[in-house]
């Protein structure tokens, strides 16, 4: 089996390639050019950024989002650069943010949904 391009920790094995092929596939098609635009995204590039927050989110789990994009980008085919890593990077903390404006939304509306706090300190999610 191939090392990981980083750790989240030994018993989440079942999520890490998940987590991994939605990272290689927003920093590829975001050096590649393919950001979406504010009325198309053809490659799907907001479904993978929810799915990858989704299972962050439902796995409890934490991520270093700056190094995790750092070391996808190493292993592109073609060069990443930090710009492209920060606009990767804002993508990804924006789709959280409206994820837990969504949550925040519902628990104020129906109090029959409770779900964990959550923090966001420089992308990671806590």
């Amino acid at each position: 089996m191939q090392q990981s391009l980083f750790a989240i920790s030994s018993h989440c094995c079942r999520i890490q390639p998940c987590l991994e092929s939605k990272l290689d596939s927003l920093v590829g098609l975001f050096g590649a050019g393919c950001q979406p635009t504010s009325t198309a995204d053809p490659f799907g590039l907001r479904r993978i950024c929810y799915g990858l927050v989704q299972i962050l989110v439902e796995n409890k789990r934490n991520l270093d989002l700056s190094n995790s994009l750092r070391l996808v980008a190493n292993v592109q085919p073609i060069d990443i650069d930090d710009n492209q890593i920060q606009d990767v990077w804002q993508f990804v903390t924006r789709r959280l943010e409206q994820l837990l404006k969504f949550v925040h939304a519902l628990c104020t509306r129906w109090s029959c949904f409770r779900y964990p706090s959550f923090r966001i300190l420089d992308g990671n999610l806590c």
